[in-house]
Order: C-alpha cells, then structure tokens, then sequence
C-alpha cells in the first residue's frame, strides 16, 4: 500500500496537479498554522484565508465528516480543502486554491472590493494576482476535491460525498458588511471580558476568529488584511488587560501587560504570528487573573513582590532593585517571602519563568532560543537546563508533546 504522508510523494502530485490544474497546493497543520505551500504569492494568499471565516466553517465540517469541503470566502476565492485523521483528530489540513468558479475579470473584482471596502493598495496587489487564478466550475471542482482526498488523505470517495459552502451568502442585504453579522456583539465582547475577569475563560473551547475578529477585510483597516488583524488584536488587548485589573491584576501591572503586548503585534509581519500573539495575551491575563485570586492571603509585603516578579518576568529580576522599589531592604524582603511562601525569592522567580516559559512553547512557531531570550536568560542551554530541572524534559521534547496533544483537541 503506498505511503500517502511521505513528503516526495506528496510534493509529485502537487506538481502534477498545479501542472493539469494551474491549483497551488497548501499544507496546514490542525490548528491552521502553514506548514508548506507551492504558490510563489503563498503569503499573501494565507493571510487573506486566515482573517476570513473558512477556518471556523472547516473546523466545524470536519468535527462531523471526513470527506473533503469546497469553500468560498467573501472575496469569491475558493478552496478545497481536505482533512488527515490522526486518533480522530485533524493533524493537518491539504488544500487546492484559490481558484474562482465564474470567469473573474478586473471589473469583477472591482466590485467585490468596493462592496467590503478593500483599499486601493490591496486591490492593486489583487490585481497584479488575477492571472495566477483560474477559473474552474464547481462540476470540475469536485473531480479535484477526489483526488486531493486521495492522495493527500488515502481513499476512494465520490463526488456525492463532498460538502460546498459559501461564507459570501449569509444575507443579501447590501449592507451585509456594516451589520452585526460581520461586526461581534456586545455580548460576546462581555462573555470574554467577563471571563477574564473572573478568571474562568476556557482558552482552548474559545476561536478567536469567531469571538472576536470580524472574519471580513473592514472599512477602518483601510482594507488591509495585516492591519486589520493588528487592530483586532489591540483592541483584544485593551479589553483583556482592563478585565485583569478588574479581576484583582494591579494597574501598574496591567498597563505593564497591554505596553509589552503593543510593541510586540506592532513588530508582527504577517497574520499568522499577530494571531498567535492574541492566543499569547489571552494565556498572560489569565495566569496573572488566576494567581491574584490564589495569593489573596498572603500579606502586603509578599503580594507586592509578587506582583513586581509577574510585571517584569521578561526582564533581569535584580533584588536589591526590587527591594528598593517596594521600599524594603532585602535581606528582610527575602526573610519574609520564605517564611510566607516557603520558597525563596530566587526560586519563585524561576518558577514563574518556567510558567511562562511552558506556555509559550505550546506554539509550533516559536524556537526554544527565542523562548529563552524572551524571558531573559543569560543563553539557551542555561535555559534549557533550568526548564529540564523543573519539567523533566527539554524545551522541544515538550513543545512536541504540547503539539501532539493539541492536536487531540
């Protein structure tokens, strides 16, 4: 039987299917994150299906069935998309795309731009890529859709067997993209805002872009798909920070949070690594949420030493510095600590850089140096080192096993 997962036979019949076909092939991983792709544009491409909703929708479909999806999105892209089961769970998704399935000609696209607002930037760049996207009828789609689920998945299906969906067709209102379809309620801003606050939000039930990302290219952007993203997730931030402080974080450490978490999407240059930073912030607020409501007995002294260790764990800790700060000696900041927490100061600091240092390899795309220089340590086999000590394992033995795992969900 032949080995459908091996990389060469999988990259000759994405040749040979882009060669027939002129559809560019996509890898993505169980939680949409790229892995491979053979369209030459492939960035530009993946931003725009990132920020679109075909993500929720091929979610939803293959929580149900294993036959392969077509879907459109709003800006009449569409994809096939089929999905590989491992311990029935998707480990990665295989998709043909974008192809249109009416003749697309520039007046075309004009108008699908100005009904949702494109800039004249993106509409350029879409433009300039017209010639890279066939047209294909649905009919036609259909005998591709079977053999990409053959040669990327394994197995015969029919063309009965495969499921169309159309983001684009949720109302036919004209202002379909000023309404509460594309724009998130009051309520789903509260549920979340209310959910860190209390410190009770379930991270991994949540997706992002159906809480809290519009799922459209909008008007304020102006149409462009990074920006928009930014935006999104620097409003994220100011909700999640301000339902922090309500939930018992200090001001000063909140503020301390949104400012980091600024500077950080600011410096993202693509989709993907601005959206990983929202799931990132998400996990911060919560931790610093959850402790807060856990140390409520310690005194003064102890929960203010806390509080400097959460507000500055990116940084070199420096006692004497922090001592000086609270407005204690250190030798007597350090006497009480241990005696409240039965942990030393020098201890506890790493521990909560381990914390973080756990949550930050539980994504795919960030590597084990940048982890390290992140939370200042002076190398990363020092690090590595530490992290072995406290977990039993190496930094990317457990970044594999929290992919494994996350790929169950």
């Amino acid at each position: 039987m032949r080995d459908y997962n091996t990389m060469l036979f999988l990259q000759e019949a994405q040749e040979m299917l882009l060669v027939a076909t002129k559809l560019y092939s996509w890898q993505l991983d169980g939680r949409f994150n790229l892995q491979n792709t053979n369209h030459p544009d492939g960035q530009f491409f993946y931003d725009l299906f990132k920020i679109s909703s075909c993500s929720d929708h091929i979610q939803t479909h293959f929580s149900t069935l294993d036959t392969p999806i077509i879907i459109a999105d709003t800006l009449g892209f569409t994809w096939i998309v089929a999905g590989k089961k491992e311990d029935d769970t998707i480990s990665e998704y295989h998709l043909l795309g974008p192809f249109f399935t009416v003749e697309a000609s520039e007046r075309y696209m004009m108008r699908l731009c100005s009904k949702i607002h494109v800039s004249s930037e993106l509409v350029q760049q879409m433009q300039g890529q017209l010639k890279k996207i066939p047209s294909i009828p649905i009919t036609v789609s259909l005998t591709y859709a079977v053999m990409l689920q053959y040669y990327a998945v394994g197995g015969s299906i029919n063309t009965g067997e495969i499921t169309y969906v159309n983001t684009a067709i949720a109302t036919n209102k004209e202002d379909q993209w000023v309404t509460n379809v594309q724009h998130n309620s009051w309520e789903a801003e509260l549920n979340l805002f209310e959910g860190i606050k209390n410190g009770t939000l379930d991270l991994e039930g949540m997706s992002l872009t159906s809480t809290f990302s519009s799922g459209t290219i909008g008007a304020l952007c102006p149409g462009n798909p990074l920006r928009q993203v930014k935006d999104e997730v620097i409003v994220l931030i100011i909700i999640a920070t301000r339902a922090a402080i309500l939930g018992g974080v200090s001001p000063e450490g909140g503020y301390s949070i949104a400012d980091y978490y600024f500077q950080r999407v600011e410096a993202c240059d693509t989709v993907g690594t601005v959206q990983n930073c929202a799931y990132e912030i998400l996990q911060t607020v919560m931790q610093r949420v959850r402790m807060c409501k856990k140390r409520s007995h310690h005194p003064a002294i102890v929960n203010g030493c806390m509080e400097y260790i959460e507000t500055n764990l990116f940084e070199k800790i420096n006692l004497d510095h922090m001592a000086k700060e609270l407005g204690y000696a250190s030798y007597y900041l350090s006497k009480r600590f241990k005696e409240e927490t039965g942990t030393s100061i020098k201890d506890y600091i790493k521990e909560e850089k381990m914390k973080r240092a756990k949550l930050l390899l539980t994504r795919t795309d960030i590597a084990v140096n940048e982890v390290s220089e992140r939370l200042a340590f002076s190398s990363p086999s020092y690090f590595c080192s530490i992290f072995k000590q406290y977990t039993g394992m190496l930094p990317s033995e457990y970044q594999n096993l929290s992919q494994i795992e996350r790929n169950k969900l």
